[in-house]
């Protein structure tokens, strides 16, 4: 078992992090949709909303959350130099979640770089194009996988007082990690099976498209109203 060796552990406060991962993902909607309307005008699309359009807003959602999980594998496999069997990821479709975990403990430094490849690949690196496409369910779509990488960020930032050449692995129950400072744990993860973030990233799925819908219908009602005065 892990329990023995660790030198301490780390974690965040679940609750905090629900109600940042919330007022994240509201900011980031209205900052990445509003200045696209600023630039280029109120998108022509968004008055065209219907079923068939939120439906597949929902499954590029999918496709995003899927991808930045399949980021992650590939982060864990070029960067942290691990081998495929190393690294464990789960898909349940009866559940509705995918995740991604390494099953070996990791470099500080390295852990950092594959919990923020996602935020910059599907986020920061379309951002612009999502502000002067003059397209919304883009900019929507950039603002989802923005927010979709909130966790990561907090995580990111919680590790921002280890040392880069400290070992981590994820904790089995907390959002967080056991910390080896300086040396390389002799443990048996034989049966090692995290149970935090496929809890938390179905979550983290429902408050996105919670927030992604009510930022719509706030938008177009503002919208409505400005245009009908």
């Amino acid at each position: 078992m892990i329990m023995k060796q660790f030198t301490r552990e780390i974690y965040i406060d679940s609750a905090f992090a629900g109600h940042f991962s919330s007022l994240f993902s509201a900011f980031t909607f209205l900052f990445v949709v509003g200045t696209s309307w600023l630039v280029g005008g109120v998108q022509k699309d968004f008055f065209h909303l219907s079923y068939q359009g939120i439906l597949l807003f929902t499954l590029c959602l999918g496709l995003i959350t899927v991808l930045h999980e399949l980021l992650h594998f590939l982060g864990f496999l070029l960067i942290s130099k691990h081998r495929p069997k190393d690294v464990r990821l789960h898909c349940s479709l009866r559940e509705g979640i995918i995740s991604c975990h390494s099953k070996i403990p990791v470099q500080v430094g390295s852990h950092r770089k594959v919990l923020l490849l996602p935020f910059l690949l599907l986020g920061i690196l379309p951002l612009p194009l999502a502000l002067f496409s003059n397209h919304f369910f883009f900019s929507a779509l950039v603002a989802a996988s923005l927010s979709s990488s909130s966790y990561d960020l907090l995580l990111a930032l919680r590790l921002k007082s280890v040392e880069d050449r400290s070992l981590l692995l994820d904790h089995p129950s907390l959002p967080g990690f056991y910390v080896y400072d300086g040396r390389q744990p002799e443990i048996d993860l034989s049966d090692y099976k995290p149970i935090r973030t496929p809890q938390i990233k179905l979550l983290q799925t429902l408050k996105i498209v919670y927030v992604a819908f009510i930022s719509l219908t706030i938008s177009q009602t503002m919208v409505f109203l400005l245009t009908g005065l």
